[in-house]
């Protein structure tokens, strides 16, 4: 999930750790590069801080650092007081819900929560800034769309898309080095069939990827 062909990083902050993706990242990552020093920014839920609920994804070690908030804090910026400067920022985070009731968290969240976060990474003096943006940004159009483009005016479903579109266009108008990835639709992990939700598609693939290696380990046990 996570590579480069020479690793020099030493100090990587991340947002989104404890979501679907952002733990195989963190898990895949700490494997990749033993020796960076991870800060996880999480937010304490209830009794339990963010150190404990790192410890609970089973994402704690001795190189990682938990950092107590969230990206929708206005006062994010000045965390960067606590924290060395960082060689790459990773902003995984996002809301991903596709109801026009849940405007105001989206804009929140993908929006505001996007300019606080390249706020901080400049504070860090970060070399690279990684984006999770989504294949989505695109909206309702005819033909292909190049990598590296972004539509001028394009027309949206929903607004998770239109919230990630003006987020990613926030990262392309910083004066970061930047890095934006556009996935496309998230099912699972590729070898265990582990999926986020249960909901929609994703539990079926679940469930035909846990059917069939079934069938597979019964023909082979024979």
């Amino acid at each position: 999930m996570y590579w480069r062909e020479v690793s020099v990083s030493q100090n990587i902050f991340i947002t989104g750790a404890l979501g679907f993706l952002g733990k195989f990242f963190v898990k895949d990552l700490l494997n990749q590069e033993p020796d960076a020093n991870l800060y996880l920014l999480v937010r304490g839920k209830g009794a339990a801080s963010a150190e404990d609920r790192i410890r609970a994804a089973g994402l704690l070690a001795p190189n990682v650092r938990a950092v107590s908030g969230d990206i929708t804090d206005a006062d994010l910026p000045d965390r960067a007081v606590e924290l060395p400067p960082m060689d790459e920022v990773w902003h995984i985070a996002g809301l991903t819900t596709f109801h026009e009731s849940k405007r105001e968290q989206l804009v929140k969240v993908n929006i505001h929560g996007t300019a606080n976060m390249l706020a901080l990474a400049e504070h860090l003096h970060c070399k690279k800034f990684f984006h999770i943006s989504t294949a989505y940004v695109c909206g309702i159009c005819d033909g292909p769309v190049m990598e590296d483009e972004l539509l001028p005016n394009p027309v949206f479903r929903n607004p998770y898309e239109e919230t990630k579109y003006h987020g990613e266009k926030l990262v392309r108008e910083s004066t970061l080095p930047w890095v934006i990835i556009r996935p496309s639709i998230i099912m699972g992990h590729s070898e265990t069939g582990e999926a986020d939700s249960d909901k929609m598609v994703y539990g079926v693939v679940r469930a035909y990827h846990s059917l069939y290696s079934w069938i597979t380990r019964d023909y082979r046990d024979r």
